[in-house]
């Protein structure tokens, strides 16, 4: 059952490669912030987002802290475990609060989710 006020943010973009993982966060905290249920998913190369140290310019870190996030009541912090493995990142190298998704449980996100935007 689709949740009506559900926003699913995918990353797919390698975080140094474009602007669209700080889009993407922005689109995600808005989101929240005007009362969606809101989950982020990381796939492809927008995984590389999850491991800690990256940096593009004068940011410290792409990924926001968990705090931040969680100031905008976004808990759900996931990744395609397929990509994890494509890739050769291991789960314990992530930044923590990430959940790993296997592909029926990645078509159930989105099938229960009413908006999605792909970055």
């Amino acid at each position: 059952m689709t949740q009506t006020n559900s926003l699913l943010v995918v990353i797919r973009q390698a975080p140094q490669s474009s602007h669209w993982l700080r889009e993407a966060l922005d689109a995600a905290m808005v989101g929240a912030a005007f009362g969606q249920k809101v989950s982020l998913l990381f796939m492809g190369q927008g995984v590389l987002a999850l491991l800690p140290g990256q940096a593009l310019g004068s940011e410290k870190s792409l990924l926001p802290t968990q705090e931040t996030l969680a100031m905008y009541d976004i808990q759900h912090l996931c990744v395609s475990a397929a990509d994890l493995h494509a890739l050769n990142v291991k789960a314990e190298n992530l930044v923590e609060g990430i959940t790993l998704l296997d592909e029926e449980q990645m078509r159930i996100y989105f099938a229960d989710t009413a908006n999605i935007l792909n970055f």
